[in-house]
Formats: C-alpha cells, structure tokens, sequence
C-alpha cells in the first residue's frame, strides 16, 4: 500500500475496508444454520480472519473481529449454559436484540 494511499488516508481505507469486511461477513453468516462440524470450521475461518484484518493495524476492526469470533464461540455451547455465558464477561456487552 504505497503510493497515492499512506499516511491518513491509508488508515482511513483499512477503517472502511475492515468495518465493511465484517459487516459483509455477518451478513453472510447469519443466514445459514451451523451444526457442531460446521460451527467449529466457522471458528477456524474467522480466527483467519482475526489474523488477516490485525494487519491492518486498526483497533476497532481488531474489536469487531474479536466481537464476531466470540460469538462463533457460542454455537458450540451447550444450549442450557448460552444464557449464563451470554450474560458473563465480555459477551454481556453486546445487544441481546442482535440475534433475536
């Protein structure tokens, strides 16, 4: 990324990019049903993911990321425990609403 993107701009660029990746990304992922096989693939994927955004050296997309993989976390738990994780820790923070 040299050239006509640096400095501002390329902090800029990698913001939007990254904010839209994700937004894509749930997008997509919301629209199908995961059993445990395809729930943990789905881990593996976004932990990648995590990987490839961090390059873009912008704290709030590392957060969004992070945000994401932790909710890919949840359909592996054990439905009798979702509530007791959703309501601990960092999970708390998140709107409830979102995945009603």
């Amino acid at each position: 990324f040299k050239g006509p993107i640096d400095g501002d701009n390329l902090q800029h660029v990698m913001m939007e990019l990254g904010v839209r990746f994700h937004g894509a990304l749930v997008d997509h992922l919301l629209q199908y049903q995961y059993s445990i096989a395809g729930a943990l693939q789905l881990i593996q994927d976004v932990h990648q993911y995590k990987q490839t955004v961090h390059h873009f050296k912008e704290p709030f997309v590392d957060q969004l990321f992070e945000g994401l993989s932790k909710l890919c976390q949840l359909l592996i738990v054990e439905p009798s425990k979702l509530r007791d994780i959703w309501d601990e820790g960092s999970l708390a923070k998140i709107d409830h609403g979102f995945l009603v």
